[in-house]
């Protein structure tokens, strides 16, 4: 599946992702800076609602993980829409495989290859 991405988004900050982020069904995919100015994403999301799951992650509490990232270093995040739930769980879940983020759970089920933008 072919996925027009965002542009690549930084910092992860309110402001921005206010800006930046419509409430659209989508998935998203949240990167930290390593110190070799390298990007590595860290967390691919699926929701509902972009802007209001994205938002949501600047107060977590469920995964704290995300919190500290996102406080203690410099984040950034691309994200794409797609409308249909089973494909938005089947993109996350080939991402997942994929890149091995730090700061989620395998999300089960089957995997659909999609594009990965690295535009930046």
């Amino acid at each position: 599946m072919y996925l027009n991405w965002s542009k690549f988004n930084m910092p992860y900050r309110e402001r921005y992702i206010k800006n930046k982020v419509p409430a659209i069904s989508g998935i998203y995919m949240l990167y930290v800076q390593m110190e070799n100015e390298k990007w590595d994403c860290f967390y691919v999301g699926n929701s509902e609602n972009l802007h209001e799951s994205m938002v949501a992650h600047l107060d977590e509490k469920k995964h704290p993980q995300i919190k500290e990232n996102i406080t203690d270093y410099v984040c950034g995040f691309e994200y794409a829409a797609i409308d249909d739930a089973d494909e938005r769980i089947a993109a996350c879940k080939y991402l997942f495989d994929k890149l091995k983020p730090e700061c989620m759970e395998d999300p089960g089920g089957k995997g659909i290859r999609v594009n990965i933008a690295k535009s930046w």
